[in-house]
């Protein structure tokens, strides 16, 4: 459905009211009071008359004219006229005005024709640049009439200064022409208020789209993430519990071989507490995958539960130092603890070490977590590394997650060294030095500072 703007029934309207109260004061004028408006005096003792009433029959003709100017004016207020006849139909109503100038119609009262249908041309066009067209040429319309009656009368002797002065001295002419620039003035404000509310609407639907979409990729991303995340904590509980198991079924198998009945059955039982441990680490990732923020003394202590699993499981010399271990911001607990024992089960599974280093340290705005191995280390350039087979794409995820980095290098022969790093805002400042970035001995022998090992 075509929407109008409000004011153009007001405006329709207005301009057949015009229109009509025009004609009637013109024919008031022409029939009761005389022509008192067609005659000036323009030079001292003599009169020039301008016009003089019209003959009935002019009279009807001019009327009949008018009617057909009024119903046309309807017609194209009334958005009954299609767009491109647009032109033909201002071109029909200018000669229609023009046929009433030629007639005899008095100056002012075509005047208002003109005008009207230029406010007529703006409503329909609803663009300046058509409106001064058709002004133009309805200025020419009326101004060659005009011109005809001023070469008359001075071809009679008036003075062209007296001429003009008479003309413009007319109240209604003046004020018709004051009139309609002040309308038109008004209406390019409410066009271009227009025009500023439609670019906005325009705006917020374009915004409102945009939101949509983001709406929806966020929806996915968060599904995504929702995967990644299940699958990382299926492999950082299941996963990791089922390869502690299996070594521990392995080391069952051998003391049975040595026919050490006793130590494989002990290791039969941590076997046993661990597939029980295992099932409902399983069982909580299934059920509730939100990662938990511990307290700063529960972190601490399932890293060092953590570390004593690991030794008690494999018998590898474990050295750590932990005490900046402390900063760890709460809400990067569980990754620390997550990417520790990834570290830990991979040394286990894979480097064949004797000694394993772990150190907490604050460098710079950064918590840095080194695992260290002395075991037979691996090619980086491996296509096992690269297919997530040492679990590297659970870890990187987590870096990326906490907006801080992971480092693995290693060589053949070489060892194996783990670097993750956590962003670190330290509120009370550090309570500890910063440490240097050297990495430290793996030998387990000579080793200075504080820490604990477990042989």
């Amino acid at each position: 459905m075509k929407k109008h703007s409000p004011i153009r029934p007001s405006l329709r309207w207005f301009l057949l009211l015009w229109v009509v109260m025009t004609v009637a004061a013109w024919l008031v004028g022409n029939m009761f009071l005389g022509d008192f408006m067609g005659t000036a005096s323009l030079t001292p003792g003599k009169q020039v008359a301008m016009r003089s009433p019209l003959p009935l029959p002019l009279t009807l003709l001019f009327l009949l004219l008018v009617a057909l100017y009024s119903f046309l004016l309807w017609m194209g207020l009334s958005d009954r006229v299609q767009p491109r006849f647009f032109w033909w139909y201002f071109l029909g109503q200018g000669l229609l005005v023009f046929t009433l100038q030629m007639v005899g119609g008095p100056l002012n009262v075509t005047l208002n024709f003109y005008l009207a249908l230029v406010l007529c041309a703006l409503t329909m066009f609803k663009r300046v640049g058509p409106m001064l067209l058709i002004g133009a040429f309805a200025f020419l319309l009326f101004v060659v009439p005009m011109g005809m009656k001023i070469f008359s009368a001075v071809s009679l002797g008036t003075s062209l200064e007296a001429l003009w002065f008479t003309i413009w001295s007319q109240s209604d002419v003046t004020t018709i022409v004051f009139f309609v620039l002040g309308y038109v003035l008004v209406y390019l404000q409410q066009s271009h208020a227009q025009a500023q509310l439609e670019r906005a609407h325009r705006e917020l639907q374009a915004t409102h789209r945009k939101l949509a979409a983001s709406a929806r990729q966020i929806e996915t991303l968060t599904r995504l993430a929702e995967r990644q995340r299940m699958a990382r904590e299926l492999h950082d509980t299941l996963l990791q519990g089922m390869a502690g198991m299996v070594m521990q079924l392995e080391v069952t198998s051998a003391q049975m071989d040595r026919q050490h009945y006793l130590q494989a059955q002990q290791v039969l039982s941590q076997t046993l507490s661990s597939a029980h441990a295992a099932l409902v680490d399983a069982r909580h990732a299934i059920r509730d995958l939100r990662a938990t923020t511990p307290r700063m003394e529960q972190f601490v202590a399932s890293v060092q539960e953590e570390i004593a699993h690991f030794f008690q499981l494999t018998g590898i010399a474990c050295h750590t130092e932990l005490d900046d271990l402390v900063h760890t911001p709460p809400q990067h607990c569980e990754h620390v603890l997550r990417v520790i024992g990834e570290a830990f089960s991979n040394v286990a599974r894979h480097a064949r070490a004797r000694h394993v280093s772990v150190e907490a340290r604050v460098v710079e705005k950064w918590l840095e977590v080194l695992v260290q191995d002395d075991g037979q280390g691996f090619d980086p350039e491996s296509s096992e590394l690269l297919s997530g087979h040492y679990g590297l794409l659970g870890l990187q995820e987590r870096a990326q997650l906490v907006g801080g980095s992971l480092l693995l290098s290693s060589a053949k022969g070489a060892g194996t060294t783990l670097r993750f790093r956590v962003p670190l805002a330290i509120a009370n400042g550090p309570a500890h030095p910063l440490k240097q970035e050297a990495s430290p001995s793996l030998s387990g022998e000579g080793h200075t500072g504080e820490g604990h090992t477990y042989v």
